[in-house]
């Protein structure tokens, strides 16, 4: 699908000019900032340069308070406290930070996460039961319980108080919120609370402890040492990398390039990644899906276990397996992808404004990773289900514009449970619903979605020459980092180009070739997956080319040098 090129707004040259006599940014920057809505000084600084001292009061939080008197009220009355994850990384990590700083005041800490497979999403019965059965009167629930109304009943019931830090979205019934019967829910998505609070469960757990810490006067040091998993969580997830969650993310991720601990440095070892030069790419590609594959294939307790350790054996032990489990995931992913590619083709799925697919025991590890991968291909909302033991389970990705949490609110009356946020959900039917619910939601999605939702938009940043492109830039551009939604890699354009030298294909199909601007200043280009243009790139032939682009420096021989990575090329025949 041929994607259209979206160039910035017309820039406000006085505002343009005022800032670059305050800052002494050049023009290309500050095009950049100016529309992504910072126009002040102030503002700029402050997300070139973001502090912990920028963050909001914690205590802000809805039932904030309330949850850390009851931890500290659990610690004076010598109870057991046990944290309760998600099995994703947001889970993981919100749950090892939460039991690292807990563990330094009070030895009487635990954890657990649910099989994926046996117990589903939220807190289970099962986990419940485990619960009370080993004594725990205090349970910290990490980025799930929101929504749980039936379990939190039964741990009501149980005698178990359950604070919940939780950033999905709250059920609304005739336009009221309602609240599941927790001790507290510290969920920024609460009525009342701006889209500016939208943090990762990590990153409410993150606030949580530390209004406790500073409510009762304990050392703080330990917490920030373990922002590089609040970065982890945050980077991982799907939210918003904007006002708090770039804070956090951004601090945490300078943490983890010196972090000392050794699960995280074992697990960049086994992925083959210097983790003084991490970044957001590697966080979220390299090091998010082997944390998320234990729980996907295995159980995500070693992944817990991993960022918890300080056994160097155990820690190598751990890493290996993680990485081992991504290789299991990868090769269902593969299966399930082709399987359900097929299914899309033969029934004519493609030109649905929505497509819901299913089939008997695809593992439902993998699914919300195929579900993603064909949201990409078809650029349409995907959600994927599998069906065992009576049941269908699926999970869903969406496209701007479109929430799926409103589709599923829409059609919950078919629903067993559902739970997420816009851009990402999941599910639990009986086998009776499905065709029902498919109907549902295609209607749903019609009424929804136009055609120009559908159609894929690369966002130019800005529009320079290549005599623009610098080291100097280029450090600029990384005190944009960490990238991901709302904060995306700025990507420029650059028009009328002439290929120098001869184009080939590197890897299998990979276009690797290189560009100049005015018979002057050349770059080396990489275009992944455009081996299919080769024969149209003409040598020699001026204005032959538009290239949109981000670029890094290349360390070649041990000469660093700046090369572009295109991310669509417009050839003019």
């Amino acid at each position: 699908m041929e994607r259209e090129w979206i160039f910035p707004n017309v820039l406000d040259s006085e505002v343009i000019g005022r800032l670059r006599q305050e800052t002494n940014l050049p023009p290309s920057l500050l095009a950049i900032l100016y529309n992504r809505g910072l126009t002040k000084k102030e503002r700029i600084e402050e997300f070139l340069e973001p502090k912990l001292s920028h963050l909001k009061n914690p205590l802000l939080l809805p039932d904030c308070e309330r949850a850390i008197l009851r931890i500290k009220e659990a610690i004076d009355k010598r109870e057991k406290i046990l944290v309760y994850g998600d099995y994703d990384v947001d889970g993981i990590t919100g749950t090892a930070l939460l039991v690292r700083i807990l563990r330094k005041i009070y030895p009487s800490v635990s954890f657990y996460l649910p099989s994926r497979e046996k117990e589903g999403y939220g807190l289970s019965t099962t986990g419940l039961l485990f619960a009370r059965s080993h004594g725990f009167s205090l349970i910290i629930a990490v980025d799930c319980g929101t929504t749980d109304f039936s379990s939190l009943s039964l741990a009501k019931r149980l005698g178990i108080d359950v604070i919940v830090c939780d950033h999905h979205q709250p059920r609304w019934e005739k336009g009221r919120e309602k609240l599941p019967p927790s001790y507290a829910l510290v969920n920024p998505k609460r009525k009342g609370m701006g889209e500016e609070d939208f943090l990762s469960g990590c990153g409410v757990a993150f606030k949580v402890i530390w209004a406790f810490l500073s409510q009762f006067g304990y050392d703080k040091t330990p917490l920030l040492e373990n922002l590089d998993l609040v970065a982890l969580g945050t980077i991982c997830d799907i939210v918003p990398l904007t006002g708090e969650n770039r804070i956090i993310a951004r601090i945490g991720l300078t943490r983890l390039r010196r972090t000392k601990n050794l699960g995280i440095n074992y697990l960049c070892a086994v992925s083959g990644i210097k983790k003084e030069t991490l970044n957001s790419y590697h966080i979220g590609y390299i090091l998010g899906p082997r944390l998320n594959a234990c729980g996907r294939i295995s159980d995500a307790g070693k992944a817990v276990r991993l960022l918890l350790t300080e056994e160097v054996e155990e820690a190598k032990r751990l890493a290996q397996e993680l990485n081992e489990h991504n290789k299991e995931r990868q090769a269902l992913e593969k299966v399930i992808l082709k399987e359900a590619e097929e299914m899309i083709e033969k029934e004519g799925l493609k030109e649905r404004p929505i497509i819901v697919l299913g089939k008997p025991n695809w593992h439902e590890g993998v699914i919300g990773i195929v579900a993603q991968k064909l949201r990409d291909a078809f650029f349409c909302p995907v959600i994927i289900l599998t069906l065992r033991d009576g049941l269908w389970k699926g999970s869903g990705r969406s496209i701007p514009g479109f929430s799926l949490y409103d589709a599923l609110l829409e059609n919950s009356s078919l629903l067993l449970r559902f739970g997420g946020h816009k851009y990402a959900c999941g599910l639990t039917l009986t086998s009776e619903n499905f065709p029902r619910l498919v109907s549902g939601l295609e209607r749903y999605a019609e009424k929804v979605i136009t055609s120009e939702m559908r159609k894929k938009r690369l966002v130019i940043d800005a529009e320079i020459s290549l005599s623009e492109i610098t080291p100097e830039l280029l450090n600029l551009l990384r005190k944009f980092e960490p990238f991901g939604l709302e904060n995306p890699m700025p990507l420029f354009a650059t028009r009328g180009l002439e290929v120098v030298g001869v184009p080939r294909i590197i890897g299998k199909e990979h276009l690797k070739f290189t560009v100049r601007e005015n018979k002057q200043k050349t770059f080396e280009c990489l275009a992944f997956g455009r081996h299919d243009l080769i024969l149209r790139l003409v040598p020699g032939k001026e204005g032959h080319i538009d290239i949109a682009y981000t670029f890094d420096e290349d360390n070649f021989f041990g000469k660093k040098r700046i090369k572009l990575f295109c991310e669509d090329l417009k050839i003019y025949d």
